[in-house]
């Protein structure tokens, strides 16, 4: 499920998968997660917006974040 993230962050140096886990963390807020990244709340929205392009949706669908979190929350285990 993260795989494609993950391959991206690796072949380009960014961290697309740490924050799609503290947007979930915050709830999906913008504004709190971007605070909690040091990053403009622009930037935010612009990382939000690659990381669906890069997983191929257009929208997080309930299933789809429930997918996601729980995969993050394994790859944190292991």
């Amino acid at each position: 499920t993260l795989y494609p993230l993950e391959k991206y962050d690796e072949e380009n140096n960014t961290d697309f998968v740490d924050t799609l886990r503290v947007y979930f963390e915050c709830n999906e807020n913008m504004q709190v997660s971007s605070e909690n990244l040091h990053v403009h709340i622009n930037t935010m929205k612009y990382r939000i917006s690659r990381i669906k392009s890069i997983l191929g949706i257009e929208d997080f669908s309930t299933d789809k974040k429930v997918e996601l979190y729980l995969a993050l929350k394994i790859k944190k285990i292991f």
